[in-house]
């Protein structure tokens, strides 16, 4: 009833030259109007919602290839130059295909057909970029959809590796290098000597205070017949550790302290080094000096020339013919040894050789 009462009081716009009511276009709403909007849509019926826009897709870009199985290494221009015979490019994408596989794909849009069927035909003729053989097709739409996608998230890893290599430069630029402070009788190594290269490399001791061009003096070895030299040289930081080189020092001079000498085989008079306990030519073990000869069982001295020969492998000093062939020692008689002696001859003359023994 008040909308109307309202209503009715408001001034009648003046009409049209057309002869129709204009429409109100600032109108002011009533707290009734709004309480029946309210009532109809809800609470967030008065909130506006600015809506994105949703970007529309260029449908000028037309005739793409998708370039598949591209190196890495292989840059943008060269891609560009190689396709460029085919035809006029409009745009091209780069992006990594997906998996364990690190190989690099191109989406390229040409601005005519006749492009696509050059590129293939390119493809189909043996094309090799950087070394790798490629494969050129006409892409799906999927294809295509998943190609802008993937090339979103190459851009952003691209964008980060060049973000994080700039943090670790300017970390390495921010970085001084340490002074490193040797102490007087340090073992250090020495380099940069031009002049007398044959002592680079070599183990010296620190021989005073660091030098104002920022070399230290070093206590080095002459060579044989001369005194030691005191020279200015540069040093590797890698040998500041004086703890470690004297033990290091300490070790090889236990080493040589403790090694064998050589020694010569009394066979063939070869000379052998101190660690070989055999003969490295005759294989002839290495005989121990201080070691005492012991005679062997089967050998015991009866009297001053004459043995017992424990041939039988009877007990030694066993007087039996086989353990005693020669018999006249204690008592054997030599007639108990004479047939013996005729097999013993027969078996020579059988051989070919002669017993000096028998003859």
């Amino acid at each position: 009833a008040r909308s109307e009462e309202r209503d009715a009081a408001r001034p009648a716009s003046p009409p049209s030259s057309s002869g129709r009511r204009e429409k109100r276009t600032n109108r002011v709403m009533s707290v009734d109007d709004i309480c029946a909007l309210i009532a109809l849509r809800g609470e967030n019926a008065l909130v506006k919602k600015n809506k994105k826009k949703r970007k529309e897709r260029d449908r000028s870009l037309k005739n793409p290839i998708l370039v598949r199985n591209v190196n890495p290494n292989v840059k943008d221009d060269m891609v560009e130059e190689t396709f460029n015979t085919c035809g006029l490019i409009k745009s091209m994408v780069r992006y990594k295909e997906g998996g364990a596989n690190m190989m690099h794909k191109f989406v390229i849009h040409f601005e005519k057909p006749t492009g696509q069927m050059a590129a293939i035909a390119l493809m189909k003729k043996g094309l090799l970029l950087a070394g790798c053989p490629i494969d050129v097709i006409v892409p799906t739409p999927e294809q295509l959809w998943n190609t802008r996608n993937a090339h979103k998230k190459f851009k952003k890893e691209q964008k980060q590796m060049l973000l994080n290599a700039s943090k670790k430069q300017q970390e390495m630029a921010a970085k001084k290098p340490e002074e490193i402070v040797y102490t007087l009788g340090q073992l250090v190594e020495v380099t940069g000597l031009a002049k007398l290269p044959k002592f680079n490399g070599m183990v010296g001791s620190i021989a005073g205070e660091k030098l104002p061009d920022g070399r230290w003096p070093v206590l080095l070895p002459a060579r044989p017949g001369k005194p030691f030299n005191l020279k200015p040289v540069n040093i590797k930081a890698s040998w500041a550790d004086r703890e470690k080189e004297k033990k290091k020092m300490e070790h090889t001079i236990k080493k040589k302290k403790e090694a064998k000498p050589n020694w010569v085989c009394r066979v063939c008079k070869n000379d052998n080094f101190g660690w070989r306990n055999k003969c490295n030519k005759c294989k002839r073990p290495k005989e121990d000096p201080n070691k005492k000869k012991q005679e062997p069982v089967a050998f015991k001295t009866v009297s001053g020339t004459d043995q017992d020969y424990n041939k039988g492998g009877h007990a030694p000093g066993c007087k039996c013919s086989k353990c005693n062939p020669f018999g006249g020692v204690n008592g054997v008689a030599r007639s108990m040894n004479s047939g013996y002696l005729a097999k013993a001859m027969a078996a020579a003359k059988k051989i070919g050789s002669r017993l000096n023994k028998f003859e």
